[in-house]
């Protein structure tokens, strides 16, 4: 009697243990960066009886996350190939808009300045097609030189994007060094908390909206982030220390 209470009670405090898992996976399905989670249980150690073995019901092991390496790595791709390709649209687009401007763009100034060298063309000597080419060709430089200062207008707002990109980088990448540093106190990866853990990969993939990025993930969970194709070079984070990225303006070149 003694045993069917106590493997009885086993069961029921094991479940109880799931039920909360479960009501925990409800509570948190709108959380960012949740992974669902469940109860790992085992059986206990059966007792030798009379040359056979006798159950003693079942244990709570751990709870553990469902977690795929292979797609968060391909996440992390994907998330870093479309807010490249994004970056690169809207700073192509915004190019366009400036060139193809009827006010700012050189195109009608182009066509109205070769019409204008097409008619004195016909007549070199005419006084009035030779003033209204000169109009034409003051007109077409005043654009160019509208569009130089819109370009570089462009150039510092790719700029001043990038330097904030950068910013937000080195902070996430101060962010990940320091949950690494929270995972030492656990010599393996399954023995970690699946909050801390969810914590980490959530920071990899916001990593990744600026970034492509190469992880590797060691026994403790502690990640190596390189912004190479190994990690081996390109370092972001290794252990508990994180590099800080920068980014300057390139010289113009001298002309010759």
């Amino acid at each position: 009697m003694t045993d069917l209470l106590s493997i009885g009670a086993s069961g029921i405090n094991v479940y109880k243990r799931a039920l909360s898992t479960v009501s925990n996976n409800i509570a948190n399905m709108g959380t960012e960066g949740y992974s669902r989670q469940v109860t790992d249980i085992k059986q206990t150690d059966p007792t030798e009886s009379g040359g056979s073995f006798i159950g003693n019901g079942a244990y709570f092991d751990r709870v553990s996350r469902q977690y795929d390496a292979f797609l968060e790595s391909s996440l992390q791709q994907a998330t870093a190939d479309l807010e490249s390709q994004g970056a690169s649209v809207e700073y192509t687009n915004r190019l366009l808009d400036v060139i193809g401007d009827e006010k700012i763009g050189a195109t009608s100034a182009l066509t109205q300045f070769f019409a204008a060298a097409k008619a004195l063309s016909t007549d070199p000597a005419s006084t009035a097609l030779r003033g209204a080419m000169l109009r034409d060709a003051e007109q077409l430089v005043s654009r160019f030189n509208g569009l130089s200062a819109e370009f570089d207008s462009l150039n510092d707002q790719a700029f001043s994007a990038m330097e904030a990109d950068v910013k937000s980088l080195n902070g996430l990448a101060e962010q990940i060094a320091s949950v690494n540093r929270n995972l030492l106190k656990k010599k393996l990866e399954k023995d970690q908390s699946p909050q801390v853990l969810d914590q980490r990969d959530q920071l990899l993939r916001d990593i990744s909206q600026y970034a492509g990025i190469t992880t590797n993930v060691d026994s403790q969970g502690l990640v190596t982030v390189s912004l190479g194709q190994s990690t081996k070079k390109g370092l972001l984070v290794k252990g508990v220390d994180a590099f800080q990225l920068s980014v300057s303006q390139p010289n113009p070149q001298s002309s010759a």
